[in-house]
């Protein structure tokens, strides 16, 4: 007799418990980072167009 063995169920999950998995973990981490570095570039053009009012 073959066997298989299913790794996952055919039971369909919720949206947490992707995100408690270790992937799930690792896509929210980048996703945070990529927000942060968007805020991050804002606020830097803002600062540098500030600056340059300052100047002129």
């Amino acid at each position: 007799m073959i066997y298989e063995k299913l790794i996952f169920s055919l039971q369909p999950t919720g949206f947490f418990a992707f995100v408690a998995s270790i992937p799930g973990v690792f896509m929210v981490f980048a996703l945070i980072l990529v927000l942060l570095k968007f805020i991050k570039r804002k606020f830097d053009s803002y600062e540098n167009l500030e600056a340059q009012d300052a100047l002129s």
